[in-house]
């Protein structure tokens, strides 16, 4: 039989031949073709290729699946679902670029003397996340400062470093020593300033590159 103009006529088995009825509920051909409709973005003619594949394969080429077809396009059984989109919070990349860091601490005199230090260092905004690092990270003296920065230019950021000298550290804590601690930082489009929160005075200072 030919198929009409448009349509497609599928056929278990070849012209003149028998189609075996296999041993499970569906016959050979009805199994395999359930087990092709579900992949996504096949033509019906690939999907039908992949059926004739899997029944002339189980029954070592005694039956091969026929089709007669006029389709004039693409017919797909099952598309592939769309992709989420991936939303951004709207403002997040108002601050996005390079930002010069300025960081303060001065001479601790209370308790412990500690030496006062200045550190200059350049911090990427992507998304509204802020990253920055002084020396190699992991390195005595080196400080990680990251965070996300509000769409209003509000932040908390943290701090991560490795004590170097212990004269510079409170408590002249030994070189090498892990610390943290948290910076309250306010931004606009083109500045920042923040402060520590915890332990010795450190000001923060921003400015977009």
């Amino acid at each position: 039989m030919d198929a009409p103009t448009g349509s497609l006529i599928a056929y278990s088995t070849a012209p003149g031949a028998v189609a075996a009825d296999g041993v499970d509920r569906n016959g050979i051909f009805t199994k395999h073709l359930i087990k092709h409709l579900a992949a996504p973005n096949l033509t019906v003619e690939q999907v039908l290729k992949k059926v004739r594949i899997d029944v002339a394969a189980e029954t070592s080429q005694r039956q091969i699946p026929w089709e007669s077809s006029s389709l004039m396009g693409e017919f797909f059984f099952s598309a592939a679902p769309a992709a989420a989109p991936t939303l951004t919070p709207p403002g997040s990349g108002k601050f996005d670029g390079a930002w010069d860091v300025k960081v303060e601490c001065s001479d601790h005199t209370e308790g412990s003397l500690a030496k006062g230090y200045t550190l200059r260092f350049t911090a990427d905004v992507k998304n509204g996340t802020l990253d920055g690092q002084y020396k190699t990270k992991g390195a005595p003296g080196s400080l990680t400062v990251n965070g996300r920065i509000q769409p209003d230019g509000t932040s908390e950021l943290k701090a991560n470093g490795i004590t170097d000298e212990p004269a510079y550290s409170v408590n002249n804590i030994a070189r090498g020593t892990p610390y943290g601690y948290r910076i309250k930082a306010r931004f606009d489009d083109a500045r920042g300033t923040g402060s520590r929160i915890e332990g010795r005075t450190c000001n923060y200072s921003f400015a977009k590159k």
